[in-house]
């Protein structure tokens, strides 16, 4: 079977040994094939079915699975046909539990640096004018649509598009102009010059605090994507906060007021079509079927809360963990179940998450809805 190192070595990465144990087996560190950088890729060749890996760069990692799906870019179904895996999805069984691991100290958020203020001045600038951008593009729209997301929701999530300038697919910014650490590159000739900012266009995912853009992941257009043999159709701009986006639709606050159920996701734009669903969606329902629920996306199975949202899970009635529907999505479960004792697996009832299941014919109504039913013990 396939290890991990196979697939590093197959992606032209040179790993070394730097320690193991009986517990946790071989560690190896390498340059990430996804983000490069040095030793901040760590493989566990001997966990799991092929090993796991974690990148401290993309602030990412998984199994093999994930492995395919974040630095080949393949969809879920063609990474497990690459490795030779059978789909086991009918039944909906959950993939196993993760070996149990050793007890943390009390969890009370992970707290994230937040970008120097002039990056946050520019990224403001940026979005704004990307935002007005996405209502303009219909194409961009049908797509988001077929997700489930709606025009309201684009401007409830605060999307956008970047159109990339001077005939370029992408913008250049300096990066002392954003307030950012100066770094140089060398050329091949051996000049050395300053390392430019690189933006490229595409659907801009911003993430907001306090009403300021504290982090930008942009969806690069598909043909982009394969054009400048990008790994992955997710670019995270540099100087970016690793924070969740926390989402509570304006009409369920109205109607609510602090919301005490949550549903936690992956993707971000499955956090836009959960919370827009639970403000009534595009059209008007009545105020008495408006959900109690916000929605927050955490960016990868592994993610953490910040601090502040860790105060609104604390307080929380219910939580319906909806990570993807894989085996990474099923090892993030352990630790949420573990610490919050109001967590529960709430997968979608068919495809690996909302936007698959939304494209199935799903409705995420009618699935959070019925998460939020009293249980036998309430």
């Amino acid at each position: 079977m396939l290890t991990i190192l196979d697939l590093l070595a197959t992606s032209g990465v040179s790993y070394r040994r730097v320690g193991g144990s009986s517990k946790r087996g071989a560690v190896y560190h390498s340059p990430c094939p996804r983000c490069g950088g040095v030793d901040r890729f760590t493989s566990y060749p001997d966990q799991g079915e092929g090993g796991t890996w974690h990148c401290r760069g993309c602030d990412h990692g998984g199994d093999l699975i994930e492995y395919m799906k974040h630095v080949e870019g393949l969809s879920y179904p063609d990474a497990l046909k690459k490795l030779g895996l059978e789909r086991e999805r009918e039944a909906r069984r959950l993939p196993g539990p993760a070996a149990p691991q050793a007890k943390e100290e009390k969890f009370s958020g992970t707290p994230r640096d937040l970008p120097p203020p002039l990056w946050r001045e520019k990224a403001h600038k940026l979005w704004h004018t990307a935002m007005a951008d996405l209502l303009w593009r219909a194409e961009a729209q049908q797509w988001l649509l077929k997700r489930g997301v709606s025009q309201a929701g684009i401007v409830q999530g605060n999307l956008g598009w970047l159109c990339g300038e001077k005939d370029q697919k992408c913008y250049y910014r300096s990066r002392t102009g954003w307030g950012l650490p100066k770094e140089e590159k060398q050329l091949r000739d051996g000049r050395t010059v300053e390392k430019k900012l690189w933006i490229p266009r595409g659907l801009l995912l911003p993430t907001f605090l306090n009403g300021e853009v504290v982090a930008m992941r942009v969806r690069l257009p598909e043909a982009d994507r394969r054009s400048m043999s990008f790994a992955t159709p997710y670019y995270v701009v540099p100087g970016s906060a690793a924070l969740p986006m926390v989402l509570v639709d304006e009409r369920v606050t109205a109607a609510h007021g602090a919301v005490r159920n949550w549903v936690i996701l992956e993707s971000q734009l499955d956090a836009v079509a959960v919370a827009e669903v639970c403000g009534g969606g595009p059209d008007s329902i009545p105020r008495e079927k408006i959900l109690p629920v916000g929605a927050a996306a955490m960016l990868s199975n592994t993610g953490k809360p910040d601090p502040a949202l860790h105060q609104k899970l604390a307080a929380a009635d219910r939580i319906l963990v909806a990570l993807d529907y894989d085996q990474p999505g099923a090892r993030g479960w352990n630790w949420w179940k573990d610490t919050y004792p109001k967590a529960e697996r709430w997968p979608v009832p068919e495809g690996k998450d909302p936007g698959e299941y939304v494209k199935l014919g799903g409705s995420l109504y009618e699935w959070i809805e019925k998460g939020l039913e009293p249980k036998g013990n309430e």
